[in-house]
């Protein structure tokens, strides 16, 4: 088992390279889960926004 010296070019595996088609459904899977993330996060903001507010005219 050899290895390398500093400097010295190592061989690296590359992985397959992803398809145009993959690469898209990668990214509509992970657009939709943040979309998901922050449209949840807007509703919690407002649902809290109008509890504060009832809760004042109380």
């Amino acid at each position: 088992m050899s290895t390398s010296t500093p400097g010295e070019p190592r061989s690296v595996s590359q992985p397959d390279a992803l398809s145009e088609h993959d690469l898209d459904t990668a990214y509509a899977q992970l657009s939709t889960t943040f979309n998901h993330a922050a449209a949840n996060a807007d509703r919690r903001t407002a649902r809290d926004l109008y509890a504060r507010q009832s809760d004042d005219h109380l």
